[in-house]
């Protein structure tokens, strides 16, 4: 399963995070259907080489700036996750597009990323 890999340039501290799949039927929950395994070869195929690329295209992402931006605009960065998501969301958006040659793909990781507001979670800062 692809991971975030989180660099806390200060501390020389690595975390890695897996990407948050929406909330409902998932593997680590215990469900092992279709459509799960699915999402989960089209998050591995698409969406991580996808975000792979748009990241590695900014260099570096200021997390720590985004959690407290997220903290003051109501996200407690555990179970209330949407001002990160977005935030996130407004920082990735550009970098997919650019990076990204089937628009259709791109469109489709975009909008996973929107639809799921707890993309960006608790483990997200676990590097920080």
């Amino acid at each position: 399963m692809p991971v975030f890999i989180i660099k806390n340039e200060n501390l020389w501290k690595l975390c890695l995070l897996h990407f948050k799949r929406r909330t409902g039927k998932g593997l680590r929950y215990g469900a092992f259907s279709n459509d799960v395994i699915t999402r989960l070869k089209w998050m591995e195929k698409v969406m991580y080489p996808i975000l792979k690329n748009a990241v590695e295209s900014l260099q570096r992402i200021d997390l720590k700036s985004m959690i407290a931006q997220a903290l003051h605009m109501g996200d407690e960065v555990h179970n209330r996750n949407r001002a990160g998501t977005s935030l996130f969301f407004r920082t990735i958006a550009p970098a997919v597009i650019r990076t990204c040659e089937n628009k259709e793909d791109a469109a489709k990781v975009l909008e996973f990323i929107n639809g799921n507001d707890h993309f960006f979670s608790e483990p997200l800062n676990a590097g920080i």
